[in-house]
């Protein structure tokens, strides 16, 4: 268990001005990123950073990042459809009622796009974005590659469906859509050099995905029932032989697993979970809840359930072991990244919260320095379960050291035994008697070691270097 989970779960503590909620047997630790988020802008998840836009009065771009917020702009103009990579940060803007335009912060602010044309169904991968651009009446496909924009498409005969979200998709410079064409919604795919259509004509077809050159879409069979197909080498094919005539939905191919939700009423707010194993289906869950699709992240698959299309948990399944994440009141929006989980939590008319969870492995602990002072000077502190000391300080070493010391004292009356020291390379050293010296390479880098205790424990640590 982390030290930063331990504290919040003993002495109820608010670390860096943050509500910090410590779940029993849950393998999150989960902080309160926003606690009134007005709802109206997106959210984007980048590990363990978490950029959105929000309105209050006016709309503002806020990054949050190691325990810290801050906001990044503030203006007039509506925020939104927000990604991040690498540090980099997209979003669109639009004055009232002109059309959005793109921008990216990268240190500074820069404007993609200054086209002034209608534009709709922004979508991202890594620093590369397309969208719809309404050019001469028709809707054109562009694409930013990380560099410049350009126009991929001219003389389009199809209307897209302009929608953002499940309608348009990139993936390593290829770009599949939904778009209406003779007569029916139509998949396409933009494969680098044209636009080929991959679903019969007049045949309907709906909510593409891509990834690594593999299409998955929702089409009709020869009995008008929605099943999965797949695009691949320019070979197209038939996943899901189902002849179910409940709807389909949320058409997903992400870690090379295809996923779909089939819709279980008439209201379209419970759904189950399908994926595709092994060439076989295969359902997780029959009481998934409205409000965010199903996200794949590092070999786990994570949604929402709930009861009557109302999400009231969040569940991942790891190696096929289902098990619950959080039990919020109405958790959407779910997005998933390099171990976290970012979403909404909260019902009308109270405003939402935005919540993230970070894995307890990647929750960095409070660190204590120990070198603020000169060399061999003496730190006084309390260990309760576990803590980490740094030292960075080298302002007072004026030579090249090999080696830096940790001296660990007992200052309660009692020997060292129980306390274990771990330096970063995972070695442990169990202590004993009164007094012991563990060693780190110096680097004239910040150098940390963990003090784990079984019980309250007094120490004292000092510092040099040799």
């Amino acid at each position: 268990m982390s030290h930063l989970k331990t504290l919040a779960r003993v002495c109820g503590l608010s670390l860096l001005g943050l509500a910090v909620q410590a779940q029993t047997g849950f393998a999150y630790t989960i902080t309160t990123v926003d606690p009134d988020y007005i709802g109206f802008g997106s959210i984007s998840l980048d590990a363990g950073q978490v950029v959105w836009s929000d309105f209050d009065d006016t709309w503002t771009l806020n990054r949050f990042s190691e325990g810290q917020s801050e906001v990044i702009k503030s203006t007039e103009n509506s925020l939104m459809d927000t990604h991040q990579f690498n540090g980099e940060i997209f979003w669109t803007e639009a004055f009232r009622s002109n059309p959005k335009e793109l921008f990216v912060h990268a240190g500074s602010e820069m404007m993609l796009t200054q086209s002034g044309a209608e534009k709709a169904a922004f979508t991202y991968d890594g620093d590369t974005a397309a969208w719809f651009e309404r050019v001469n009446g028709a809707y054109e496909l562009f694409f930013y590659n990380g560099a410049e924009v350009q126009q991929l498409t001219q003389g389009s005969s199809f209307f897209p469906a302009t929608q953002s979200g499940e309608f348009l998709q990139l993936d390593n410079g290829l770009v599949t859509f939904q778009a209406f064409a003779d007569g029916a919604n139509s998949v396409f795919l933009w494969n680098g050099s044209e636009v080929v259509r991959l679903s019969p004509a007049g045949v309907p077809a709906t909510m593409p995905d891509i990834e690594n050159g593999v299409v998955v879409w929702l089409q009709e069979d020869a009995q008008g029932v929605e099943e999965v197909y797949q695009y691949h080498n320019g070979v197209t094919a038939q996943l899901t032989f189902d002849g179910s005539a409940l709807e389909k939905t949320d058409t997903q191919i992400a870690e090379g697993v295809v996923s779909w939700e089939v819709l279980t009423d008439s209201t379209s707010t419970n759904s189950e979970l399908w994926i595709l194993r092994d060439g076989q289906p295969q359902r997780l869950t029959n009481t998934m809840a409205s409000g965010g699709r199903a996200q794949f992240d590092a070999g786990k698959i994570i949604w929402t359930e709930g009861e009557g299309g109302v999400a009231s948990r969040i569940v991942e399944n790891v190696d096929g072991e289902t098990s619950v994440v959080h039990v919020g009141e109405n958790p959407i929006g779910l997005k998933a990244d390099g171990g976290f989980l970012v979403w909404r939590e909260g019902l009308f008319p109270n405003s939402p919260a935005i919540l993230l969870a970070s894995p307890e492995d990647d929750v960095e602990p409070p660190a204590q320095s120990v070198n603020a002072g000169a060399e061999h000077s003496s730190t006084q502190v309390t260990v309760d379960g576990s803590l980490t000391i740094v030292a960075s300080d080298w302002n007072a070493v004026d030579w090249t050291p090999s080696s830096l010391k940790f001296g660990i004292t007992t200052t309660d009356g009692r020997p060292l035994n129980g306390v274990t020291v771990i330096d970063e390379s995972g070695n442990a050293v169990a202590l004993s008697d009164w007094w012991r010296v563990v060693s780190q390479a110096f680097t004239g880098e910040a150098r940390y070691i963990t003090i784990e205790t079984t019980e309250v424990r007094e120490l004292s640590v000092q510092w040099w270097t040799e």
